[in-house]
């Protein structure tokens, strides 16, 4: 759309702003434009370097720092939050996600879910370790090894519904002896 005063007129969300053409007819913006606008980062430029990883900080900030985000609760309102290394430093999160073994595909885990995002708490997983790495999994001992039901289940064999049933009908030990001879029916 075009101006009155001759300016290209974007519009973005709830801002507009008028973008100048330059005697060869090209579009420019102005850095304050383009931060406006939301087209290009001139304050650190880490979108245009990893966009995934961009993303995935951006996600992680949000979840741990802004009350109307959908995750806040379990979040940020438990305390959860990012480390002042990442917590305005983006490029500093991709170069520690680059060292420590991001590739397409994988997530941020915590280790301990109790703490916040750090370098020494974090790590990159399948969806699939990332799931069992969760506060709502429940764990059984077998044999000194401890791994979630679902992990159990795969190991062995098993339905996961059908350990959950026996924990649920015997209690936790009866459970564990049942899944280390696999395949005891009730």
């Amino acid at each position: 759309m075009i101006s009155p005063c001759g300016f290209v007129v974007l519009r973005t969300g709830y801002s507009s702003c008028h973008v100048g053409i330059s005697r060869e007819g090209v579009l420019y913006m102005t850095k304050e434009q383009k931060q406006i606008t939301g087209r290009g980062n001139y304050k650190h430029g880490a979108y245009h370097r990893n966009p995934r990883l961009y993303a995935v900080w951006k996600t992680m900030r949000a979840r741990c720092g802004n009350p109307k985000h959908l995750k806040f609760r379990i979040y940020g309102a438990r305390g959860i939050a990012v480390c002042d290394e990442w917590r305005d430093a983006p490029n500093r999160f991709i170069d520690w996600a680059i060292a420590n073994g991001y590739k397409p595909g994988l997530q941020i885990d915590r280790l301990d879910n109790e703490q916040g995002y750090s370098p020494s708490n974090c790590r990159w997983t399948t969806a699939k370790e990332n799931a069992r790495n969760t506060r709502r999994n429940r764990f059984l001992t077998i044999g000194g090894a401890t791994m979630p039901v679902a992990a159990w289940a795969e190991v062995k064999g098993i339905n996961p519904k059908r350990i959950y049933y026996w924990v649920a009908r015997h209690g936790e030990r009866e459970a564990a002896r049942r899944v280390a001879v696999a395949g005891v029916d009730d």
